[in-house]
């Protein structure tokens, strides 16, 4: 009996979405926390806990962290600021953490004035802005911010991992001068406005899906964009807008509204353009847009096939150089704006007479191109899965991660409030997926490209959650202030992963690799990643409490659910039509050690 283990790189969040809130990460304490039930001022060193949910009423910031190295630990709970003024926490000094906490309805959910925060396992919904950082830095792990106004505006270096920026009604991220965002299996998708939009700094991205974005999956004025294994699709004005030095390295730009990537830059800052291994295919206008004033345009390696317009349109003084990649035809590019009288490469002299996409033409010579594209490849370098190009394909990741992110599960994140992703990557409900829309991946995550294999086995989705199972996922409370019935949103998920039957995996969020502790109702709750044995169809958890005089009984679930249709991933427009095929909950004490498990062959 072959033993399939399901634990899936981190990365792989982008898949879906959600970020878990209401669960964190936890070590030795020296002294137990010190309680806090209401809004107050933390103005000594320490640990801190929210022991219930809180309303802010008359306090311009609720939780004020006026000390350094303060750990505050919102235990799953919602800090509401119910009339949308005021600030949920305000985080001044430095070395601070904030984790497992649910802020929502604030005119900043999160106000960061220091350098070295650490933000985990949290929600951001339903404010005028989810977080601002005005002079601060710091990282943010897990944390979802969703349905604010703006998502985040920030002037600071702040690095995203495993997060969701999703479904803001502005911009994801926001940035001005001197902000520099750096986003690591991330999902920014469903934004009314640009994912990411910078005004000077540096933009550096790994492995993070941009979809369905309003604006641009990114845009930046002046500064440096430096992307690497991202997906940025179905953006709504283009993928890239960069007016500073660009790199992309193993990157999708695919089915965008605009131009691919576009790279005209002024003689202000860095210029240069530097495409390799890349997917550029299927933009509603050029591939790439290129004008540099000074610098060199590089292209190669890379797919550029399928565009609305020109594959590679250079309006700047210097050749682009795009040897060495394919142009959607095996004969190369053609000269889209002359077919008759076929543009010749500047430096060979082969003619642009294929029937790929277009390469552009020298304004003063005519009948050579501006593009040195000569020698071509003739085959798809990335059609391994006959999609189109890029291993994914479609979206060139796996989707989601949003939504991933997204979507994905978002809701994972979501926690309680609401906020988008559900479960993650088996619930995947909403998050990540639910930018999932974009992509539907997975959770929107990114995991799959829509999610649609056209197989006949089925496939699943498997979450672990506190409490107990949600039998019809992704359908709304009764009450309009009740989170949508995404574990994620709910802030109960944990882990979360998308497969086919025969184990492979299309989607995840939070999947350990290894064991893991988190502080669960006063418990320390240690666990791995569940693992599933294909020839029999069973899905196991170990988990075990340790043996701690403070610990209240815990109460998990294993689920398992069927994707509809031709679903392989988390699709949060689809997530209703998931059926719960089997879920365990148990309830454990201090000092349990059992072995959860469930049958997906019914």
């Amino acid at each position: 009996m072959t033993t399939k283990s399901l634990a899936v790189a981190f990365a792989a969040l982008t898949v879906l979405s959600g970020v878990v809130a209401g669960v964190a990460v936890t070590g030795t304490a020296a002294a137990a926390p010190s309680d806090v039930s209401s809004c107050t001022v933390i103005d000594e060193p320490g640990e801190y806990r929210l022991t219930t949910d809180i309303t802010n009423e008359s306090t311009s910031s609720c939780i004020e962290i006026e000390a350094e190295n303060v750990t505050f630990d919102g235990d799953g709970h919602t800090i509401d600021g119910v009339d949308g003024d005021g600030s949920g926490i305000l985080s001044g000094y430095g070395e601070d953490v904030v984790k497992n906490v649910v802020v929502r309805n604030f005119e900043s959910g999160l106000v960061v004035n220091t350098n070295n925060v650490d933000v985990q396992d949290s929600v951001f919904a339903d404010n005028t802005v989810g977080v601002q950082a005005i002079m601060g830095g710091g990282v943010f792990e897990n944390v979802t911010v969703t349905r604010n106004v703006n998502g985040v505006e920030s002037t600071g270096a702040l690095t995203y991992r495993a997060s969701s920026i999703v479904d803001n009604e502005e911009n994801g991220i926001e940035g001005g001068t001197y902000a520099d965002p750096t986003l690591e299996g991330s999902l920014v998708a469903d934004n009314g406005e640009s994912g990411i939009s910078v005004t000077d700094g540096t933009i550096t991205s790994e492995n993070t899906t941009y979809r369905n974005n309003g604006g641009y999956g990114f845009t930046i004025a002046l500064g440096t964009v430096d992307s690497t294994d991202d997906t940025i699709v179905d953006n709504a004005a283009g993928g890239v807008h960069s007016s500073g030095e660009t790199s992309l390295d193993g990157t999708t730009v695919e089915d965008n509204g605009g131009n691919g990537i576009d790279s005209t830059q002024t003689d202000l800052g860095y210029t240069g353009l530097d495409v390799t291994d890349s997917v550029i295919r299927g933009n509603d206008g050029d591939g790439v847009l290129v004008g540099l004033p000074y610098g060199s345009a590089e292209i190669h390696g890379s797919v550029i096939a399928d565009n609305a317009d020109l594959g590679v349109n250079n309006t700047g003084s210097e050749v682009a150089n795009a040897t060495g990649s394919f142009w959607g035809a095996s004969d190369g590019p053609s000269s889209a704006d002359d077919e008759d009288a076929p543009f010749a490469d500047p430096e060979t002299g082969a003619l642009a007479n294929g029937s790929g996409d277009g390469v552009s033409e020298n304004a003063s010579q005519s009948g050579v191109s501006n593009v040195h594209f000569d020698s071509y490849l003739t085959e798809n370098p990335f059609a391994d899965d006959g999609d189109d190009g890029t291993d994914d394909g479609d979206d060139g990741t796996d989707d989601g991660a949003d939504d991933g992110q997204d979507d994905s599960d978002d809701e994972s994140n979501e926690s309680d409030d609401g906020t988008s992703g559900d479960d993650g990557a088996s619930d995947g409900d909403d998050s990540e997926n639910d930018s999932d829309d974009s992509d539907d991946d997975a959770d929107d995550g990114q995991n799959g490209d829509d999610g649609q294999s056209g197989q006949d086995s089925p496939a699943y989705q498997i979450d672990v959650a506190t409490g107990d199972v949600i039998e019809q996922l992704g359908v709304d409370g009764d009450d309009a202030d009740d989170a949508p019935d995404f574990y994620g949103e709910q802030g109960r998920l944990l882990q979360a992963t998308t497969m086919t039957a025969d184990g492979a995996v299309t989607g995840a969020y939070a999947v350990p690799d290894g064991e893991v502790t988190k502080s669960l109702n006063g418990c320390a709750v240690s666990y791995e990643a569940v693992s599933y044995d294909a020839s029999s169809g069973e899905v196991t958890l170990d988990v075990s409490v340790s043996d701690d005089a403070n610990c209240e009984d815990v109460t998990l679930t294993l689920a398992g659910y069927e994707l509809p249709g031709d679903d392989t991933t988390f699709v949060r427009e689809h997530a209703d039509g998931q059926e719960l095929v089997d879920h365990r909950t148990v309830t454990l004490a201090s000092g349990d050690d059992t072995t959860v498990t469930i049958d997906l062959d019914g």
